[in-house]
């Protein structure tokens, strides 16, 4: 009987979902939602696995989907997981761990935020838990990395520091063409290479001081800034290997797995 806030769902043994609250004098068949094999609850969510193998999701308290709608994509699912957000999980029969959301932090397992009662996001295989070794030594360090449009992203208190390069924040002068703002300016040192970014819109690179017209995009995650680290790599001259199916990335020109 999985329950949220005053909320409690039963699955009867014929399948059928039940509802119930303080505001129900007793439990109520949920119409859609019969041949059930599970249930989770998320915040305002319901999930159901169905025997057939669908996923369906309701958003029973706020939201556009006030009705169950099928979660599109997944099939064949043996599994299935809620959490406490935004996020459904689940698991297919070729052991594929699934996971979708709302849009609302952006990052894995989520879509554009874009959600109406005959659309929700595709389920997408979970990243495997990003590792990270420079020089051949393991790095750990507080803070949101990702996967974001098949690139990785870290946060400037990550990586760098282990690798040797110089990681600094100031601000640029007045833009006038942006009421005189002041955009925050990174800059990362290393082996002779000074690259700097203003966080414009777009973000503007320069390299040893000179401009170029090469895209360098910043992400945020968990309301953190988060910086291409590829792009960087390539552009301070740092060997990265990265294996997206271990989740493990090499740095540096020591220690890298051949």
């Amino acid at each position: 009987m999985p329950s949220s806030g005053d909320n409690a769902f039963l699955l009867r043994a014929d399948g059928q979902t039940l509802r119930w609250n303080k505001t129900l004098k007793a439990p109520s068949e949920l119409a859609g939602l019969n041949s059930v094999h599970k249930l989770q609850t998320g915040y305002n969510k319901l999930y159901v696995l169905k025997t057939n193998g669908t996923l369906w999701q309701w958003n029973y308290n706020s939201g556009p989907l006030n009705k169950p709608v099928q979660v599109k994509g997944a099939e064949s699912i043996t599994d299935l997981w809620g959490s406490t957000g935004s996020f459904g999980f689940a698991q297919d029969k070729k052991g594929t761990l699934l996971g979708w959301g709302e849009g609302f932090y952006g990052g894995l397992a989520t879509g554009s935020g874009t959600v109406t009662n005959d659309d929700i996001n595709s389920p997408i295989p979970v990243q495997a838990a990003l590792t990270f070794l420079v020089n051949g030594k393991s790095v750990d360090f507080y803070g949101t990395a990702g996967v974001i449009d098949g690139k990785l992203y870290v946060p400037y208190s990550s990586v760098f520091k282990a690798l040797g390069v110089k990681v600094n924040m100031t601000q640029s002068n007045p833009d006038p063409k942006f009421n005189n703002y002041r955009f925050r300016v990174w800059s990362f040192a290393y082996g002779g290479t000074v690259i700097h970014i203003k966080a414009s819109d777009p973000e503007q690179l320069f390299i040893n001081g000179k401009k170029t017209e090469r895209t360098i995009t910043f992400k945020a995650l968990s309301y953190t800034t988060q910086f291409p680290l590829q792009d960087l790599c390539e552009l301070l001259g740092i060997v990265l290997k990265w294996d997206a199916a271990s989740g493990k990335v090499w740095l540096g020109d020591s220690g890298i797995s051949k």
